[in-house]
């Protein structure tokens, strides 16, 4: 099995490597290099808005840069208590807006990919992920109800405890739309945050990831497999409905929402793992 993983290589996504490594080696890694210019995704103040607010959006961004770098902090040492190994083998170094360039294609292409596997990285185009006849994400929150970013930290705030978890799919143009292979619901606990349920639901996607391809092997799955093929949008609707939530749909008022309702006891409610599979 030739298996090719992209991704922006955080803590969470070497977790991911590290999982598939100890079955397969992998033939190629694409490491993606963030533009500097683009590096904290906030979204563009408009510019008829008020001089005050384009200010607090851009501090605002900045924030969460810097709260999920401490994450990423956390993650690592509770992921690899002794130390993140280095990557097994060197990877191909793209910049994030070179990703469909002629070049880069050519080289995913002389990698002869059977499977590729994405985990943290930007929105892909079929010219890139269709050379390979399985091409897989690791989303973390539950698709096709959460899509998007902050995905386990809105059905928190929400109160939504039901569609808390992680999502194995396909690849499509969309953004978290493919098809679903696999859908895991971590053991909730009355003191879980979002690090915590990270951290339980990677591990448990990770799982569901290296099931797949060696039920792929064994004959027990294609690249056709897989259920919730359709999206239509809506706000947090039922499946498949779902959400596109943007990188700066989260605001500090929310976060301070969420600190608010667990004081008074709004926390979630105890359940124990599963796994749902669609193939």
């Amino acid at each position: 099995m030739r298996i090719v993983f992209l991704s922006y290589f955080k803590p969470i996504d070497r977790y991911v490597l590290q999982r598939v490594s100890q079955r397969w080696e992998p033939v190629g890694l694409v490491q993606v290099l963030p533009n500097a210019e683009t590096s904290g995704r906030p979204a563009k103040p408009r510019a008829n808005k008020p001089l005050m607010t384009k200010v607090m959006r851009v501090l605002q961004a900045r924030w969460y840069d810097d709260y999920y770098r401490r994450m990423d902090d956390r993650l690592g040492r509770v992921l690899f208590p002794h130390g993140i190994a280095p990557l097994p083998i060197e990877p191909l170094r793209v910049p994030r807006g070179e990703l469909h360039s002629d070049a880069t294609l050519e080289a995913v292409r002389a990698m002869a990919p059977d499977v590729l596997i994405v985990s943290g990285a930007p929105i892909l185009k079929p010219a890139l992920f269709g050379i390979a006849p399985i091409a897989l994400n690791i989303h973390l929150g539950l698709a096709p109800d959460y899509r998007g970013e902050h995905t386990l930290f809105w059905p928190l705030l929400n109160g939504d405890y039901d569609r808390i978890g992680a999502t194995l799919h396909r690849l499509d143009a969309g953004v978290d739309t493919g098809p679903v292979l696999a859908r895991v619901y971590p053991e909730l606990e009355e003191d879980d945050t979002e690090t915590t349920l990270v951290v339980k639901s990677l591990k448990m996607v990770a799982t569901a990831l290296v099931e797949f391809v060696l039920d792929t092997q064994r004959g027990r799955a294609d690249q056709h497999s897989g259920g919730f093929p359709v999206v239509r949008e809506g706000q947090f609707d039922t499946p498949p409905g779902g959400h596109n939530i943007r990188y700066a749909d989260r605001s500090l008022a929310h976060d301070v929402a969420l600190s608010a309702r667990r004081l008074i006891g709004n926390r979630p409610t105890p359940r124990p793992a599963r796994v749902e599979r669609f193939y």
